[in-house]
């Protein structure tokens, strides 16, 4: 019998050839019992062993007629790519239905918990957001802060994010990827710094002085050129006060121009000249009644109207890498992670906070008229912390150690450590960027600053 069927003449039968032999019947059982099963109780267990049983009895009468022996293990898999598809299909749809669900919960839960929260504010409005927030279960004050953050956002004016690169302005409006180079007089050389004048405009501090521009304006920049300055560097930060434009230098310490002399500069604090050891004055800022503050190293200057600088007390131990003013403080974040702050009255240590590891640089991020501490950790994503409350969240990215950070109500912005890319996230989510420009590619310099004006 095994001759007859299998052999044909020969003295050899192949594997394949048994599998030819066998497969007509095994096909044609199967085939039989799956037209009257539908696909989804066919793939089942109960199913699937009784196939296996008609196609086994199916085999053995095939093995009876040529002499071969069907014996155990025997084993059915059955596979249905339809079936799959459409399972996968209504595992989506579940999904994004319940995903669904869970953001109107979720928005429900932001609306009622935003609801207490104006209630507290309502109540004491002698108290700041951060304090309000503490008073909140300590379960619901992250959630309570997004939805706060989130609805404070729609509310105020839109900024737009300013960058400098070699000698480009370049201005990201929106939270689109596309980014606007617009040309300014070079002959001060490559732009280091951009800051608001206050007034509408910017104030670009240069290698050899600082630019007043206006990009929304046909009127020509006005250049305040220091004469006197040598060095590599440039003005790292400007601001305006009182008719007069102060900027401050790592190597030409504080220089100051009557706003309407640019030729020749009023007033100059160098370092080799000052009263401050090792004067490298960084961090220019106007914070509280008009007061101008700077840092150089790990301390913290007020600059009085005569040009004199009185050091804050109490200093930190690590150089200061932002300051950020709130009403009635003035904070430093230094680079060892520690905040310190001030009061903006009498300039008394109130409090110092350590609130991250090593800190590379740091900004405010603006919030119900107060503000919060954005800290660009070395090892980790950008932290936002406020003195008044423990809630900590995090702006995470691709990115370790970003030498710069800017914020502003409704975004938050960092530029890499290599300064080439530049990423904006929402200021209430901070899961993901919402844009990563490649800023380098387009102004062929790396980033030296950046500014939410």
């Amino acid at each position: 019998m095994l001759e007859e069927a299998l052999l044909a003449g020969g003295s050899v039968a192949s594997g394949a050839d048994v599998v030819r032999h066998f497969a007509g019947a095994i096909s044609m059982a199967a085939r039989k019992y799956a037209r009257e099963c539908d696909a989804e109780s066919l793939v089942g267990d109960e199913k699937r062993r009784e196939m296996l049983v008609l196609i086994v009895a199916a085999a053995r009468a095939v093995a009876f007629a040529c002499g071969i022996e069907l014996i155990p293990p025997v084993q059915i898999d059955l596979d249905c790519p339809t079936l799959k598809r459409e399972q996968v299909e209504a595992m989506q749809r579940e999904a994004s239905h319940r995903r669904a669900a869970d953001q109107v919960d979720y928005l429900r839960r932001s609306a009622e918990l935003f609801g207490q929260f104006e209630a507290v504010r309502a109540s004491a409005p002698g108290l700041s957001p951060g304090q309000v927030l503490s008073r909140m279960s300590s379960a619901d004050q992250p959630d309570v802060f997004r939805a706060v953050l989130a609805a404070s956002a729609q509310t105020v004016a839109h900024a737009k994010l300013w960058a400098v690169a070699g000698s480009q302005l370049i201005r990201i409006d929106g939270d689109s990827p596309q980014a606007e180079l617009i040309a300014v007089p070079g002959d001060l050389g490559p732009l280091r710094s951009v800051r608001s004048d206050g007034c509408g405009g910017l104030l670009l501090g240069c290698r050899a002085g600082v630019l007043r521009v206006n990009p929304e304006s046909t009127e020509e920049p006005r250049r305040y050129f220091d004469p006197g300055l040598t060095g590599q560097l440039g003005f790292n930060s400007a601001v305006l006060r009182d008719g007069r434009i102060w900027a401050a230098h790592g190597e030409a310490g504080l220089v100051c121009w009557d706003e309407g002399e640019p030729e020749k500069p009023r007033q100059s604090i160098r370092p080799a000249s000052g009263p401050i050891p090792d004067f490298s004055p960084r961090n220019l800022l106007v914070v509280g009644a008009n007061r101008l503050v700077f840092s150089s190293g790990p301390r913290v200057f007020v600059l009085g109207n005569d040009g004199s600088a009185t050091p804050l007390g109490d200093v930190g131990e690590g150089d200061v890498v932002g300051i950020v003013s709130r009403p009635g403080w003035i904070i430093a974040a230094h680079d060892d992670g520690e905040m310190c702050a001030w009061s903006a009255d009498n300039l008394k240590l109130e409090d110092r906070q350590r609130r991250a590891g090593r800190t590379g640089a740091a900004a405010g991020l603006p919030w119900l008229g107060d503000s919060r501490v954005l800290l660009a950790s070395e090892d980790g994503p950008v932290v936002c912390v406020g003195m008044d409350d423990e809630v900590v969240t995090q702006y995470a990215s691709a990115y370790r150690g970003l030498r710069m950070v800017a914020g502003a109500a409704d975004r938050v912005a960092g530029v890499s450590a290599d300064r080439q890319r530049l990423v904006i996230w929402a200021a209430w989510d901070g899961r993901k960027p919402l844009v990563d420009l490649h800023l380098y590619g387009m102004a062929r310099h790396r980033v030296a600053d950046i500014a939410f004006i």
